[in-house]
């Protein structure tokens, strides 16, 4: 019995090869870096997951999952068994590019950016491997159902230079439910939902920014002689929405050069152990996230996020995966409704739904 996974999760691979015979691999969960071999990290079985690896030009490169624990409702397969990678083109070697745990020559050169979809359970796998790009790099996208809530592994990532010296690093892998959460609050039509970020799609009367839908209306204004019709993918937009019915509204519309960061502003809709629900979507934090008080500009600190307040958060431009560089708590906004507790279920043995899909620019 095959099952899908559903993760959220990244995984970076920094591999520094230098003249020398020694080499150094850094190990990236979730933008989390490894320092030391089997350092702990999380990920989620209802969010995704992207591995990255950064090394040297032409660097062969494996990134294998060894289980440990396994739920009770799974029985774990063959060690022999790999990945279901139906969806995507030629993204992993044979199981003879890899032999031994030690990745062969002649390994396909891979594109830039894999995406799986599905992979079994069992003993030990290997997830990808191939070639590094002309700049070092390669990336790896899990999908949400990989993995199941309280499975451990250990995620290795091997590379080999061109003088066939082999290097790996290692994390030991907790699975849990989301690393982000629930929406525990519902926002009321006319709550706070800006946005600056980059246009993904124009629809008759609706523009994407990222994954995030805001509708115009009539009443919509916009700056600097601006016009809908004026409006084109890639632009850069300066938002100042509303939550509606069932999508944002956009009540200002400006358009600004690009910037680094997208910015997202509004309540906090949810907490888990490594992200937040906001305006209907999932955001996830890491060690390098930072945190200050948005007035004051004072340190804060993750534990100091509370459900419902207004917030801030900033993402890297173009990122897949919706790491939160920084927060800025306590955002000021116009007076607007209060926000509902999310109804509790009729049925106690009802299943919570699934946190919100994550944001993606």
């Amino acid at each position: 019995m095959r099952r899908g996974i559903r993760l959220s999760t990244v995984i970076a691979v920094f591999c520094m090869i230098g003249s020398s015979a020694m080499a150094q691999v850094l190990l990236e969960v979730n933008r989390n870096p490894i320092d030391q071999p089997e350092t702990p990290v999380m990920v989620g079985e209802q969010d995704p997951t992207i591995i990255t690896i950064d090394g040297a030009s032409g660097a062969a490169y494996s990134l294998t999952f060894s289980f440990a624990k396994f739920p009770k409702r799974f029985t774990p397969k063959s060690k022999n068994e790999f990945i279901d990678l139906s969806p995507v083109s030629r993204p992993i070697e044979s199981s003879s590019a890899v032999a031994g745990g030690l990745i062969q020559p002649g390994a396909m050169p891979g594109p830039r950016v894999i995406t799986v979809d599905g992979m079994s359970t069992g003993g030990t796998q290997v997830v990808a491997s191939g070639i590094l790009d002309s700049t070092g790099h390669a990336e790896i996208m899990l999908s949400p159902g990989i993995f199941t809530q309280d499975e451990t592994f250990t995620a290795v990532a091997r590379t080999v230079d061109q003088g066939s010296t082999s290097v790996s690093n290692s994390a030991r892998v907790d699975v849990v439910l989301t690393m982000s959460a629930n929406i525990a609050f519902i926002m009321a039509p006319g709550s706070i939902a800006d946005i600056r970020g980059p246009v993904m799609e124009i629809g008759a009367n609706s523009v994407n920014i990222g994954n995030l839908v805001f509708n115009v209306t009539p009443a919509t204004q916009y700056g600097n002689s601006l016009t809908f019709a004026d409006l084109s993918v890639g632009d850069w937009l300066v938002i100042k929405g509303e939550f509606g019915v069932t999508d944002f509204i956009a009540n200002e519309v400006d358009r600004e050069d690009t910037e680094p960061n997208v910015r997202l502003t509004g309540r906090v809709q949810g907490i888990g152990p490594a992200g937040m629900a906001m305006l209907n979507a999932s955001v996830f934090v890491g060690v390098d996230t930072q945190y200050f008080d948005y007035t004051t500009g004072v340190p804060m600190s993750f534990s100091d996020v509370q459900e419902t307040m207004p917030i801030e958060v900033l993402i890297g431009s173009g990122e897949v995966f919706p790491h939160v560089t920084q927060v800025l708590l306590n955002s000021p906004i116009e007076p607007e409704p209060e926000p509902e507790p999310e109804p509790e279920p009729e049925d106690e043995n009802e299943d919570p739904p699934p946190p919100p899909r994550p944001f993606c620019s």
